[in-house]
């Protein structure tokens, strides 16, 4: 079975399973996984922060 052509063109490896090219995959290279891990620990570290000191806030307020 033959590629289509846009899949020749946009991708030069037989064996791939798409035709997207790497540049436009999330993550195409170990480091831009890596970059994203980073990101996502730093987001989820800095949500728990603010429900801590929210919890903190609330319960000086109630006399805790």
């Amino acid at each position: 079975m033959e590629q289509p052509e846009v899949a020749k063109k946009e991708n030069s490896d037989p064996l791939a399973l798409t035709s997207i090219r790497g540049t436009y995959t999330l993550a195409s290279t170990q480091k831009n996984a890596d970059e994203i891990m980073k990101n996502t620990f730093l987001e989820t570290l800095a949500e728990v922060a603010m429900s801590i000191a929210s919890r903190k806030v609330n319960s000086a307020g109630k006399g805790g």
